[in-house]
């Protein structure tokens, strides 16, 4: 079943952690490194926050079970 953008989505961005990167993967991600370097999360804190979002059911889409046989 694909992502619905707007149930349940769930969207962290950490910081970088360091200057070694693949060139071509913030263009392929569509990701800005600088603003990440300024703005993104402490990657701890981002994956805490995701990891209580999972924990509520956030960012998951909920399945309906098969009828009992």
């Amino acid at each position: 079943m694909p992502a619905v953008p707007e149930r349940r989505t769930v969207h962290h961005e950490p910081r970088p952690t360091g200057d070694d990167f693949v060139p071509e993967a913030p263009a392929a991600s569509g990701l800005d490194r600088d603003r990440l370097r300024r703005a993104g999360l402490e990657p701890a804190l981002a994956l805490a926050q995701f990891a209580e979002d999972a924990g509520r059911g956030e960012g998951r889409q909920r399945r309906s079970r098969p009828p009992a046989s």
